[in-house]
């Protein structure tokens, strides 16, 4: 009796350890994919911030760029640009928002843009 119950009583048991062995794999394989998945989505969001980081960079630089042009213009004794004209630049845009009268002492606001993102740099002139 126990030779034909031995092999059918096997045989079961590796079924079990088949099926319990197949079992663990599929649930490491989905705590792998959960973490690798969450992995990338975190790598997603940093890369918004930098890209978001860039653009702000570049539109303050360029907010400055206008106001380095701003100040040499006036040391130069020559005439400021208007209100409300652009200068463009190769990755960003520099508007002139506000401008005193010529020869007047005032502030000027220069506002850098690139992308979605705008700087605002105000410079109050004294004497030109």
């Amino acid at each position: 009796m126990n030779s034909v119950l031995g092999p059918t009583a096997r045989r079961f048991g590796g079924l079990w350890r088949r099926g319990a062995g197949i079992a663990v794999i599929v649930v490491v394989l989905a705590i792998l994919n959960m973490a690798v998945l969450g992995a990338v989505a975190a790598s997603g969001d940093e890369s918004a911030v930098g890209a978001m980081r860039l653009e702000t960079s570049r539109a303050f630089f360029a907010a400055e760029s206008g106001a380095v042009v701003t100040l040499r213009l006036t040391l130069a004794g020559e005439p400021l640009p208007a209100a409300g004209s652009t200068l463009p630049l190769t990755h960003a845009m520099v508007e002139y928002e506000v401008m005193p009268n010529v020869g007047q002492p005032g502030d000027i606001v220069i506002i850098g843009s690139s992308g979605t993102t705008r700087r605002r740099v105000k410079l109050t002139l004294d004497e030109p």
